[in-house]
């Protein structure tokens, strides 16, 4: 949560179609890469359940497409709790 995670896509058949793809997780999170890379920086902002899909823009050649949505759940990340230890120690003379 808070992380960016790298989301890979692949957009078919050969040769390599142009255009972007926008990988978008409900509640509304998304990122966009530009083909042929296939790949873009998706950042969860909470935890919880997602429903992720890729859209394909199009190009000239090839139509624009949506793919199956993936369901995935985002855990909570993990947090560590200490206390500072000082010790300080104080005397007094007469």
């Amino acid at each position: 949560m808070g992380q960016a995670v790298t989301v890979d896509f692949t957009v078919s058949p050969p040769p390599a179609p142009t255009g972007s793809v926008t990988v978008t997780a409900t509640p509304g999170e998304s990122c966009t890469g530009i083909l042929p890379n296939g790949s873009c920086l998706l950042t969860f902002q909470t935890a919880g359940p997602r429903t992720i899909t890729a859209s394909y823009s199009g190009d000239t050649t090839f139509a624009p497409s949506v793919s199956t949505p993936v369901n995935q759940l985002v855990n909570q990340a993990g947090t560590t709790t200490a206390l500072p230890l000082r010790i300080r120690l104080h005397s007094e003379f007469p």
